[in-house]
């Protein structure tokens, strides 16, 4: 079976089962995730929602305090700059199979994290979003928490959800119906 056919919940109990344990307990009310040997399938489930998930169009409009040649073309002082990271998240010279749900895009052989330069969901520079960290660690914990809580499922014979998002600010998901049960 293909692996981008597979639900995330499969794909991140394989990658559990392979890099690392992933599992929660209640203390009191409180549900703890316990995360032990989690770093790259950490990051590669979080850099994979980050593609889904990316800020706006448009994050931010730079201006050039000094001439730059890009590619052979002269960019004078002043020039607007207005990154698409939409586009380079998703684009199919870069990414193998830019439009499915695949965390082992971001994983060598041997479960090791890829650094990959065209990923670049906080900026990079000077202007890197200094909350990167959390949100990392934010998104991960929020994802985990679902998955450990709930089963998803599509309902029988339905079509894969659209996956490639609305224009907005920000990535909205078109409308989909999911069947949602408690663990």
């Amino acid at each position: 079976m293909d692996p981008t056919t597979q639900a995330p919940q499969v794909i991140l109990a394989k990658l559990a089962r392979v890099y690392g344990n992933i599992f929660s307990f209640f203390i009191g009310h409180y549900l703890v995730v316990v995360l032990n040997d989690f770093h790259s399938v950490r990051e590669a489930l979080v850099q994979q929602a980050e593609v889904f998930s990316d800020r706006p169009r448009v994050p931010l409009i730079s201006m050039l305090t000094k001439e730059k040649v890009l590619q052979g073309y002269i960019i004078p002082k002043g020039t607007l700059i207005l990154p698409n990271l939409w586009s380079v998240h998703r684009d199919p010279t870069i990414w193998e199979k830019p439009e499915d749900f695949y965390p082992d895009r971001f994983l060598d052989d041997q479960g090791q994290l890829l650094k990959k330069e065209f990923f670049i969901p906080f900026g990079i520079g000077k202007r890197v979003c200094m909350g990167e960290q959390l949100a990392k660690m934010e998104l991960f914990l929020m994802f985990v928490s679902l998955m450990q809580t709930f089963t998803f499922a599509l309902p029988k014979d339905s079509k894969k959800p659209n996956l490639t998002g609305r224009f907005g600010l920000t990535l909205a998901p078109y409308p989909f119906n999911i069947i949602i049960s408690k663990r």
